[in-house]
């Protein structure tokens, strides 16, 4: 560039005038020289950098400030982000101690019961949620549902009542604790003795806990939570209106509904349901003999490792069941409303039990008549004098069952399926 060529020019000049000595007179030609080379100099300085340089010299500026004030950021983000966490960690803290000390609490404090009925009206009843939402070692006991309701309806009316307060109140519909108590009108209650905080079961109250004091006529327990802490225990009579019980005992109801069941229609029904929804895999009769050898062979496609972490079997082995445990059945697939092959089967069956490491004989069939379920069931049971199962797709697929009659035996650590032909109703050898 121009303006570096003049410098250069500048400082050549200049430099051997420095190293002259200052008391040494200089001829008229050096000093002329001298002064040239400082103009040039001062000119040099003078002049302006190019644009490029000037722009990318702005820009490093930039980046600079712009770096200067992400960290500031970044770090009052951080500054930030610390404080909040330790502000939710205070909040979770003081969370979990007001838990606890609401759980200890509850444990030191009386458990009361509140008897209620839908008999008391909305506005009663309202009143008497709202006083056990507030304390969690408060349960309202119902004696049952409303007269004439199913028992899904009569149980969800009563949570829908509970729903509609804030928190939600404990609530029991048992009878028992009515017949244990001797409430025979409500509202009433009956406070306990300081133990495990409700709900609580049933059977746990009527197992003896002690009965500190009870009042009747009252539906909000403080009254009588303020009297048992002044040392005051027993019954304390009627304090206010009673309304007798609107829901029958809800175990009297169920006895009354069971009586009235026709238990051996309904389990003719059941029995006939069970067989017109079965799902059956009918396949077609075989119509040539054919074996098939399956390798039921598997390489393992990940480790396989005991609790502690030891590798028992590693990726990439081959597993053979059949070394582990072997196949001493021999399983018949048929179909026994074919009757050429109930007749086929009466014949093989002998020569089946003799084979070679056959052990015992599975029976699967493939259909049953719907219309005489567990009739046709038995007789076909009663055919081959062993249970009889159904054939499911489980079997299908892992033997690649298609047609019937097909018998399922091991050899050589090999599954062998065989499915046989009817024509000449000849049975199967013993030796394979």
């Amino acid at each position: 560039m121009d303006w570096c060529r003049r410098m250069l020019i500048g400082v050549a000049l200049v430099g051997p005038a420095i190293g002259a000595h200052a008391d040494t007179p200089l001829p008229p030609e050096d000093q002329k020289r001298i002064q040239q080379g400082k103009a040039l100099t001062e000119a040099a300085g003078q002049q302006e950098l190019p644009s490029d340089m000037q722009q990318g010299i702005q820009r490093a500026e930039c980046l600079k400030a712009t770096a200067r004030r992400t960290a500031e950021q970044s770090r009052r983000w951080a500054e930030q982000w610390v404080q909040r966490l330790k502000q939710a960690q205070a909040v979770r803290q003081a969370h979990l101690e007001r838990k606890k000390a609401e759980r200890e609490a509850a444990a030191k404090a009386p458990r009361a019961l509140v008897f209620a009925s839908r008999s008391l009206g909305q506005k009663g009843l309202d009143d008497l949620l709202s006083a056990a939402a507030a304390s969690r070692n408060t349960t309202v006991v119902f004696r049952g549902i409303p007269k004439d309701a199913t028992l899904s309806r009569g149980i969800w009316a009563i949570q829908a009542l509970a729903a509609a307060h804030k928190p939600v109140p404990n609530i029991l519909i048992d009878p028992t604790l009515f017949r244990r108590f001797s409430v025979t009108a409500v509202p009433a209650i009956v406070l306990l003795e300081a133990g495990e905080a409700f709900p609580i079961q049933s059977e746990k109250i009527v197992k003896g806990a002690e009965v500190l004091a009870r009042v009747a006529g009252l539906s909000d327990p403080a009254w009588l939570l303020r009297e048992v802490a002044h040392g005051v225990r027993g019954d304390q009579g009627i304090r206010g209106p009673m309304q007798a019980i609107s829901e029958p005992d809800l175990l009297e109801v169920m006895k009354a509904r069971m009586a009235t069941i026709d238990w051996k229609t309904k389990k003719k029904q059941a029995k006939a349901r069970f067989w017109r929804q079965q799902r059956f895999i009918e396949l077609p009769r075989a119509t040539q003999y054919r074996r098939r050898v399956i390798d039921p062979t598997v390489a393992v496609a990940q480790d396989i490792r005991a609790a502690d972490g030891t590798v028992i079997v590693q990726q990439g082995e081959r597993i053979n069941p059949l070394d582990m445990r072997p196949f001493t059945q021999a399983v018949v697939v048929f179909d026994p409303l074919d009757k050429r092959q109930m007749v086929w089967l009466a014949k093989t069956i002998p020569h089946l039990k003799k084979r070679p490491g056959v052990q015992r004989l599975t029976f699967i069939a493939t259909r049953l008549e719907r219309e005489r379920g567990w009739e046709s069931y038995r007789r076909v049971t009663d055919a081959v004098d062993a249970p009889v199962y159904l054939l499911t797709p489980d079997v299908v697929q892992r033997f690649q069952v298609e047609t019937t009659p097909t018998i399922i035996t091991a050899r050589n650590k090999r599954f062998v399926v065989e499915t046989f032909a009817l024509q000449s109703n000849k049975p199967i050898s013993e030796t394979e």
